[in-house]
Order: structure tokens, then C-alpha cells, then sequence
């Protein structure tokens, strides 16, 4: 699998830890990368006691033996026990990101509104500075508390607008990692030996399924990111182009210029740099040159390099010959713990937000918009009882008790109202 990924792999490695669901427990520390096709690409993985400091910098050691210290890698993380410090210490000129979910799980226990979350997620969307610059403003604005949590994380580990251009990755979350894990669930609730097999032949089956699936298909670009040019290609119509110098251009897409440098291939908008798929505006200024789109594409996303990754075969081997006992000593199973009541817990524990929108999604409403708003201040996130503004809105004038009176002061009853 790690020669697959030193093959044509974007160098681009999630890293993540689950629980072991047997009766000995353990945790499953894996590296995931991500394929030309946008999928999940399995290079690693190691069962270990627990997860901590030593552990990970155990299992990142062996990580960096076998890729090689030639590749500059990107390593993406839910702020593990250990990992941040591991990777900092011992991976000095690597580039790291936080997962943006994880995260916000984080943000949303203190600062729970809607809007600071929408704001969040655009800064951390965002590929200029300048749109990054203006959400967090906005969430400035609305609790500098908020802000303040936010500023002390750097931009560059949780923001596109920081990301480094050589991973040719705008992934802000650990979603690869998740997948993985979903995929080797049943495994994990095995013995550690029938584990690793079962995991062996889930590879196996996956690489050569990706193999054949690939052979199949015809054309420079995978089938993802030749759709998606496609499209960019239809929308770029709209764009108009204006030459202002050698290889230098001015897009104007709804009413907003930006600049496009065909010899260094940037873009102001930085989504060609970070991605390695020409945006809307280069795309523009590539039909506009009658040139060919699919090669200004990187190199991670041909046909060629995919076929590269998966032409390594995952080997078959004989489990029975492995677990001959004559040949080999006798191997003892860890110390088993004392079983807590009630059934084992097989799936991984939903955050609140994330039952919140599986109920959503069961009763038919879509996403779950609700939000607890203030009667004092009228605030979101809080209600009366925990306000803590001092600066509250005047209250509306409080109307009489009973029942309106129906007749109108200063007439009789029958007299009406043009006088007379």
C-alpha cells in the first residue's frame, strides 16, 4: 500500500486512532491518503495499548522510514492525544492541518449560535485572505469571546487560505479517515491476527476493484475531476477576458476582476494553486487561447497515475500456515479486561449535532435549524435565565389585564362617528 502511495499519491496523509471493538481491548492507529479519484487510500496501520505521546511518535517514526524523507508531506488530524506534539516535534518541515469538524465540536460547547457557525465555516472555506479577513470580522462583531478562541488556533492549520499549494489538497476535514474506519468495523471486533487478515482481504479486493474499474475508463483525467472541468468549461462562458500583458489577464465574473497569470499558473482567486484544477477563471482564459484544459491539470488527477497506484497488488497468503504453532513459538493474547456491563458499544459515538441532523433527516425537515434565541436580548445560543448582557433591549410597553373594552370613550352608545 505505501508503494501505491509513493507511486502518484498526493502527499497527503490523515491520521487517526479508533477503538478496538473485541474482547481485548486496544486501539487501531491508521494513515490514510487520498487517491487521484478523491478516495480513500489505506498506507498504514498498527494496533497499539493505548493511545498516547509515545505511541504516535512510535508509529509516525515508522511512518517517515517507509514513504521516505524526499516527500513533503500534509498531515491532517483531529488534535489526537500526542499527535500535535509528535508531529511538531518530529516533522519539522511537514505542513499540518486540524480537521474543521472536530473543531467546531470544540467551538460549539462555548459558543453555541447559528450564525458564528455559518461565519465559521466560511472563514475556514475561504481561499484569499481577504474573505478570511472579512468573516472574521463579522464573528468579531457578533462575540469577541468567539473571536478570541479562534485567533489563538493559526490560520494556516484550519483555514484554506493558509493551506500550502504543494499537496494540490483543499481538504479541511478528516472525512477519509472516517470511511476507513466504517470500512474494517467488522474486523475490528475480531482477534487481532483474524483482524489483520480480514483487513489484508479488504484491500485486496478494494485495489484490484479500483484496478479493473480503471482499465475500463478512457481519456487523460479521471472520471471526478473530467466531469468537473466540464462543467467549468460551460460556466467560464459567462466570464469576459481581457489581455493586460505577457501571459497576464483580467477575468470579470459577476462583477468581480481577478487576476490570472498563465506562466506561473495563479490565480488571485488561489483555487488553482491549491487544488491543481484550473478555476472558473483560468478555465476562461484557456478557452479564450483555444487551448486544452485537461493539461493544465496536475499530474495527480491523470489515468496514468491512477493505474500507477493501484498496479501494486496487495499478495495472497496462506492464513493456515501462518498459524502453525509447530514451526513458530506459542503467541499468548494480551491481558483481558474486566467486562463492563451491558452490551459492547460497536459503532463510535455521535456528537449532539450529529443526532440532531439524523433526526432531521428521519422526520423529512432537511437540516436542523433550530435555535434557542433570548427574550432579553434576543441573542442567539442562550435563553433568559443564562443572559449575562448588560446592554439589553428596552421592553415594549405592557398592555391592561381583561377583556378590551369595546366602547370608545367620549361617544354614546349609537352616536356616530362622522358626529352630528
Amino acid at each position: 500500500m505505501w508503494s501505491g502511495f509513493k507511486a502518484g499519491c498526493r502527499p497527503f496523509v490523515g491520521l487517526d486512532g479508533c477503538f478496538l471493538k473485541g474482547p481485548y481491548r486496544g486501539q487501531l492507529l491508521s494513515a490514510v491518503g487520498r487517491d487521484p479519484n478523491d478516495s480513500y487510500y489505506p498506507i498504514a496501520f498498527a494496533v497499539v495499548d493505548v493511545e498516547s505521546k509515545v505511541t504516535w511518535q512510535w508509529f509516525i517514526n515508522e511512518l517517515m522510514a517507509i514513504i521516505g524523507p524526499p516527500y513533503q508531506l500534509t498531515f491532517i488530524s483531529d488534535r489526537q492525544k500526542g499527535s500535535v506534539d509528535v508531529l511538531d516535534r518530529l516533522c519539522e518541515n511537514t505542513d499540518h492541518r486540524f480537521c474543521v469538524r472536530h473543531m467546531y465540536e470544540n467551538f460549539r460547547k462555548k459558543f453555541l449560535c447559528l450564525r458564528l457557525k455559518t461565519e465559521f465555516l466560511n472563514a475556514s472555506n475561504g481561499f484569499t485572505l481577504e474573505v478570511f479577513k472579512n468573516h472574521m470580522t463579522n464573528i468579531k462583531k457578533m462575540n469577541n469571546d468567539a473571536f478570541e478562541w479562534l485567533n489563538r488556533i493559526p490560520h494556516h492549520l484550519w483555514s484554506k487560505c493558509g493551506f500550502i499549494v504543494d499537496s494540490k489538497c483543499n481538504l479541511n476535514s478528516n472525512n477519509m479517515c472516517e470511511f476507513w474506519n466504517r470500512q474494517i468495523l467488522e474486523a475490528m471486533s475480531k482477534p487481532l491476527i483474524y483482524m489483520f487478515e480480514m483487513i489484508r482481504r479488504c484491500l485486496l479486493k478494494r485495489c484490484n476493484n479500483k484496478r479493473e474499474y480503471m482499465e475500463d475508463q478512457h481519456g487523460l483525467l479521471r472520471p471526478k475531476v473530467q466531469d468537473e472541468v466540464d462543467k467549468l468549461r460551460l460556466k467560464s462562458r459567462k466570464c469576459r477576458v481581457q489581455p493586460a500583458g505577457p501571459q497576464l489577464y483580467e477575468v470579470d465574473s459577476n462583477g468581480e476582476n481577478d487576476a490570472v497569470d498563465m506562466a506561473n499558473i495563479k490565480c488571485s482567486y488561489r483555487v488553482w494553486e491549491v487544488t491543481g484544477i484550473p478555476c472558473i477563471h483560468a478555465t476562461a482564459v484557456i478557452n479564450s487561447r483555444r487551448g486544452n484544459i485537461e493539461d493544465y491539470v496536475s499530474h495527480y488527477y491523470h489515468m496514468e497515475t491512477h493505474l500507477n497506484i493501484y498496479a501494486h497488488i496487495v499478495k495472497s497468503l496462506c492464513l493456515r500456515k501462518i498459524l502453525n504453532i509447530e514451526r513458530y513459538l506459542q503467541i499468548l493474547p494480551p491481558l483481558r479486561e474486566k467486562p463492563k456491563m451491558g452490551r459492547p458499544i460497536k459503532q463510535r459515538i455521535k456528537s449532539a449535532e450529529e443526532l440532531r441532523d439524523i433526526k432531521a433527516k428521519k422526520v423529512g425537515f432537511g437540516k436542523w435549524n433550530f435555535q434557542v434565541r433570548c427574550g432579553k436580548c434576543k441573542m442567539e445560543g442562550h435563553n433568559v435565565g443564562s443572559c449575562k448582557n448588560d446592554a439589553a433591549l428596552p421592553k415594549p410597553p405592557r398592555g391592561k389585564g381583561g377583556r378590551p373594552s369595546l366602547k370608545r370613550t367620549g361617544m354614546f352608545v349609537g352616536e356616530s362617528s362622522s358626529g352630528g
